[in-house]
């Protein structure tokens, strides 16, 4: 109906999702996407249209995106807990970062990484965490999922959070990414960070895990303590 995809073709679309990956020069550009009227052929200004899909279902079809969508990016909220309270880890964006991706304009950030081809979320945690100096005793699922357009990649993203705490060896390590670390508690980073996703993706830490009487045990996806140290042979 007007109000929305039929079921199975939200199905599609998630397994669309789900399945997007970053693989050398292709990105992912097909969709299943639902329409009001039975399905055209040849161009309609905005691109080729393609036979459907589902050859009995008129109002389905697929289509060539004029955007990549990927959804092998994830965030890490690292946290550590202290007598004044929660903070959380910032990065500042070197300007060399800022000048070559973002016009020059620099930012406050998380530690964020890509899921490798062949790799686990948990797995790809624990490298971000090793490259980021932060040795950690869990990592929790946020529960959240939020979509962006990243002008870096030139794609719009659907990026998962997650939150991991801090141990007492935690020594964050900056890159030329990054030219200054800090901790601060939620009201302070809420007055450092711009963008919508990350102010969004720190309510849903705060209030599954950093908040939380006591964490749901089915969000963890993991609990061991990870090395500082880099090996980069």
């Amino acid at each position: 109906g007007a109000s929305g995809a039929p079921p199975r073709v939200k199905l599609a679309w998630v397994r669309h999702i789900l399945t997007g990956r970053r693989a050398n020069a292709t990105r992912t550009r097909r969709a299943i996407l639902p329409t009001c009227s039975k399905p055209t052929h040849g161009t309609d200004g905005g691109g080729h249209y393609s036979q459907p899909r589902f050859p009995n279902a008129g109002c389905r079809q697929e289509r060539v995106l004029p955007l990549a969508f990927t959804a092998d990016y994830f965030d890490l909220w690292v946290f550590r807990r202290t007598g004044d309270g929660v903070e959380y880890l910032l990065f500042h964006a070197s300007q060399e970062k800022a000048d070559r991706f973002f016009d020059g304009g620099r930012f406050w950030q998380i530690p964020t990484d890509a899921v490798r081809d062949g790799e686990h979320v948990p797995d790809a945690c624990r490298r971000l965490l090793k490259t980021s100096g932060v040795d950690v005793g869990g990592v929790w699922s946020a529960d959240y999922v939020y979509t962006i357009y990243n002008r870096r990649y030139d794609a719009v993203c659907a990026i998962p959070v997650f939150a991991a705490e801090a141990g007492e060896r935690t020594s964050p390590a900056l890159g030329w990414e990054h030219s200054d670390f800090g901790w601060y508690d939620a009201e302070a980073c809420l007055e450092r960070i711009r963008f919508r996703g990350l102010r969004d993706g720190l309510a849903a830490v705060r209030e599954a895990i950093t908040e939380s009487r006591q964490p749901a045990p089915e969000l963890r996806l993991f609990r061991e303590s990870v090395p500082q140290s880099v090996d980069e042979s």
